[in-house]
């Protein structure tokens, strides 16, 4: 930690947490009227999210990898937050699927919300991916999914830090055909404190599998090599990520043709 005219810096932060590492720099610079600007970074690599959140009394089970970086300028973190521009990348795998919502939001929310996408209850995460611009305050998301065993989940939308509110649609698309297999797609609104489901009215989305929601929705090439840093090779990730590559190249290749 540096203080040199009023300009605070703290870098580089860098902290093991078991087997992975937290890193990140962050410089807060006094402006006119009692403004502050913010710049900062942090690179998330293999956490164990049980030893992460454990400190917090929230339980958690996986791995955890990722990227981000915010540029603000305010008087309060609510501002700093609020006015916020960069972007966030995050990706998990193991632990399970009830758990973490559980951890995050609280027993009644979790359970409404994996009832809606047709998800049992303490199903294992393969993979969950979240990608995300920030901008003025305002994440919106460029990749969202969540594969498990049995089906994979995409959305997007927005979550609002200045107005601390939430518009996410998902969809649940399962990878073999069961009778009520396909639920309707839902869409998540209200506040961080206070969320709410329901489902996605006159917008049910023509289906064409996993597959064809994971084509849309997969994050471009050159997030890969985060994705390796982020949770570790050979990952279910990464195999993941390969299938996807895998059945867009046909599709690809006949576009150009």
């Amino acid at each position: 930690l540096d203080i040199v005219d009023g300009v605070i810096s703290v870098r580089p932060i860098s902290l093991g947490v078991g087997q992975g590492r937290l890193a990140g720099n962050f410089i807060l610079e006094p402006q006119a009227g009692d403004v502050f600007q913010l710049r900062g970074d942090i690179d998330l690599r293999r956490l164990d999210i049980s030893r992460l959140l454990g400190s917090a009394g929230v339980g958690g089970a996986g791995t955890l990898g990722g990227v981000g970086r915010i540029e603000s300028s305010g008087n309060s973190t609510a501002q700093l937050l609020g006015r916020g521009n960069g972007e966030l990348t995050l990706v998990a795998v193991g632990g399970n699927v009830s758990a973490l919502l559980v951890d995050l939001s609280g027993l009644q929310f979790a359970n409404a919300l994996l009832s809606a996408l047709g998800i049992p209850q303490r199903t294992p995460i393969e993979c969950l991916i979240g990608d995300f611009a920030l901008q003025h305050g305002r994440f919106k998301s460029r990749t969202l999914l969540l594969d498990t065993e049995s089906s994979l989940v995409t959305g997007g939308g927005t979550i609002d830090l200045a107005r601390e509110a939430l518009d996410l649609r998902l969809r649940t698309d399962a990878k073999h055909f069961t009778i009520g297999s396909l639920p309707t797609p839902i869409r998540i609104t209200g506040t961080l404190k206070s969320p709410a489901v329901k489902p996605e009215v006159g917008e049910l989305v023509a289906r064409g599998g996993a597959a064809a929601g994971l084509g849309v929705v997969f994050p471009p090439l050159a997030l890969l090599p985060m994705i390796q840093l982020g949770v570790g090779e050979n990952s279910a990730c990464e195999a993941l990520y390969a299938n996807a590559r895998r059945r867009r190249a046909p599709a690809e290749g006949s576009n150009r043709r």
